[in-house]
């Protein structure tokens, strides 16, 4: 039986996931991107959910490993040690963001979510359906640069304001996307006798690459990071599995380069999101995984084990699987839901510094040290929460 998301009604702290526990975070208000906007959400705070199994949701795949083309340019004595400073200017990024759907379902899939092709409904139609309104479609080109401006916010923010990106999302046409040649279950499904899925996922860059190529308006090589949003949902957060023909959130880094257009271009590594992640009864929204899959972009790796995707830093990191457990809980119809990936938490302390977002201090004596909670370094000192 064919299992629906919210293209029609369907995991980013500091405590243990043993329990259903609030933050020390009171919101009295965020904004989530929508279709048709931004949309607050009143008295909300933050919780962090453990009513999932972990160990049969795999949340993040990283083949091939981060990026490795240290595009903030700091100096580092190895690869993975620290800058030997911060970040001493801003840097902009320019990020390339193509919409790309698969051939239509007319027999429709029963291991997949949706039909190949993306959400476009009013936004009235969706609630009527969903339930809620967060990440409504109509899922077009302004949906998807919101949920840009959002991961610029972020990552401003978390940065100290080092950081910025530049987005641009194609097609140009607002309800349009380009096509990859095989539906969803073809790049979905894990194979016998080779990388299991990553073949499909690998396959599925190049084809939609190839299909963006084709638009003379798009030069791969003009942008610092390649994002490609799919129709559908992500395999990640398919809480029921029931699913598992969809595809995974990665960031994928190929060693051979795709080359388009006879040579003239080429695409060695992307980001692959979904247009929602909201199924099986949770509602979620793509700020977490968007930030997540961005910091393997910027190099950070992931900090659980991606053997058995336990979690190894714990809740209060962006680059941990426990990360996506953090929710807002908010109420929708009059009862009590989580929203899931509307806030993405900081990325740790030492990721942080491995960006050069922070000036590393280093201890050397007995001398008392104080810091600053990471959400308040920029803030005056007389308003700074302080841990001793």
């Amino acid at each position: 039986m064919r299992k629906e998301s919210s293209l029609r009604p369907g995991r980013a702290g500091l405590l243990p996931s043993l329990l259903l526990v609030p933050l020390i975070i009171v919101l009295s208000s965020i904004h989530v991107g929508a279709a048709g906007g931004i949309l607050p959400i009143s008295r909300a705070r933050l919780v962090v959910d453990s009513t999932v199994n972990r160990a049969d949701l795999p949340r993040c795949l990283c083949p091939g490993g981060p990026s490795q083309r240290n595009l903030l340019g700091l100096e580092r004595p190895t690869p993975h040690a620290l800058g030997k400073r911060a970040l001493a200017d801003p840097v902009t990024l320019r990020i390339l963001a193509i919409r790309v759907e698969f051939p239509y379902e007319e027999s429709d899939d029963p291991l997949t979510t949706g039909r190949g092709r993306f959400d476009l409904r009013d936004t009235t139609i969706f609630f009527d359906s969903a339930g809620h309104s967060f990440d409504t479609s109509p899922h077009n080109r302004r949906y998807f640069a919101a949920h840009l401006r959002a991961l610029n916010a972020y990552w401003n923010v978390v940065s100290n304001g080092r950081l910025s990106l530049e987005s641009h999302v194609f097609p140009v046409a607002e309800d349009s996307a380009y096509r990859v040649p095989q539906p969803t279950g073809f790049y979905g499904r894990e194979r016998d006798g080779d990388s299991g899925l990553v073949f499909g996922l690998r396959q599925f860059i190049e084809d939609a690459a190839n299909a963006a190529a084709a638009d003379p308006a798009i030069r791969f090589a003009d942008y610092d990071g390649v994002i490609i949003f799919h129709a559908g949902t992500s395999r990640q957060f398919d809480v029921l599995n029931d699913s598992p023909h969809d595809l995974f959130s990665v960031f994928i880094r190929r060693d051979d380069p795709v080359i388009l257009n006879g040579g003239a271009d080429t695409l060695g590594e992307a980001i692959l999101v979904p247009e929602t992640i909201s199924q099986d009864g949770r509602i979620g929204v793509l700020n977490g995984v968007l930030a997540h899959e961005f910091g393997h972009q910027l190099g950070l790796v992931d900090l659980y084990n991606t053997f058995n995707f336990t979690t190894q830093v714990g809740n209060f990191s962006l680059m941990d699987n426990n990360a996506n457990d953090v929710g807002i809980e908010t109420e929708v119809e009059g009862q009590r839901r989580i929203l899931f990936g509307a806030v993405p938490v900081f990325p740790d302390a030492w990721s942080r510094a491995y960006l050069g977002f922070v000036d590393v201090l280093t201890v050397t004596d007995s001398t008392p040290v104080t810091v600053w909670t990471a959400e308040e370094e920029e803030l005056a000192p007389f308003n700074r929460q302080v841990w001793r």
